[in-house]
C-alpha cells in the first residue's frame, strides 16, 4: 500500500478501504436476490488487496469483479436463496407436524440444512477462485467444509459473533461485514494453499474457464 507511514493516518486508510468496501456491497444486495454476485465480488477485492493492497481502489475493483459472470452469479443466488427458504420452511412445518416417521424427516432436514449451511460459508469465495460450473462450485464448497470440518465451525461461530455483534450495534453494519469477510477470506486463502492433491480444487485465473 502506497500513502503514508503515519500508523494513525494509515489505519484511517485501511478503515476508510473497508468501510467504502461494506457500503458499496451493502447497496449491490438492496434487491437480496443479488447477494451472491454482490458477495462473490467482495471476497475477489479482498483478495486482490491482500496481493496488491489497498491501493488498487474500491468501486472500480468491485465493478468488474460483480460484472463477471454476473447472470451465472445471479441465477445461482437465486437458486440458493430459494433452497436455503424451502429448507427453513420445512423446517418450521415439520416442527409442528407429528406423524409416524416424522422424527427422521425432520433430522434428515436439520442435517440438509446444516449441509446447506456448511457449503454456503465457502461458496462466494469458491466462485471467486474457482472456474467451474455451478454445480462443480457447490460440490467443491461442501468438500472443502467436510474436509475442513473445525475450520467451518470455527467461520460459523465467527459469524455468529459478527451477527450477534450488529444486533448489539446497528452501526457496525456498516463496517463489520467486511471485516469478517477479511477474515474468512484469509482463512480460505491459507486452507486453499494448503489443500491436499485429492481435494481437485481447480484454481484458475478470474476470466478463464475449464476445460
Amino acid at each position: 500500500m502506497v500513502g503514508s507511514q503515519n500508523p494513525v493516518f494509515r489505519t484511517m486508510e485501511v478503515l476508510t478501504a473497508f468501510f467504502l468496501l461494506n457500503f458499496v456491497w451493502l447497496i449491490s444486495c438492496l434487491p437480496l436476490i443479488t447477494i451472491l454476485p454482490a458477495t462473490k465480488a467482495m471476497f475477489a477485492v479482498l483478495t486482490e488487496w491482500k496481493e496488491k493492497g489497498i491501493s488498487t481502489g474500491v468501486f472500480i475493483p468491485f465493478y468488474k469483479k460483480i460484472k463477471h459472470d454476473f447472470f451465472k452469479n445471479f441465477f445461482l443466488g437465486i437458486i440458493w436463496m430459494g433452497v436455503g427458504t424451502v429448507l427453513y420452511l420445512d423446517i418450521l412445518v415439520l416442527m409442528q407436524m407429528n406423524f409416524p416417521g416424522s422424527g427422521f424427516v425432520l433430522l434428515l432436514t436439520v442435517f440438509l440444512s446444516l449441509a446447506f449451511l456448511f457449503t454456503s460459508i465457502y461458496l462466494p469465495m469458491m466462485k471467486g477462485q474457482c472456474a467451474v460450473s455451478m454445480v462443480a462450485s457447490a460440490k467443491n464448497s461442501f468438500l472443502f467444509s467436510i474436509a475442513n470440518l473445525l475450520h467451518t465451525l470455527w467461520l460459523l461461530l465467527i459469524l455468529i459473533f459478527s451477527i450477534f455483534i450488529i444486533y448489539l450495534f446497528p452501526f457496525m453494519l456498516f463496517i463489520n461485514i467486511s471485516l469478517t469477510a477479511f477474515y474468512f477470506n484469509h482463512v480460505f486463502t491459507r486452507l486453499t494453499n494448503r489443500s491436499r492433491p485429492d481435494m481437485k480444487l481447480t484454481l484458475l485465473p478470474e476470466g478463464q474457464t475449464q476445460k
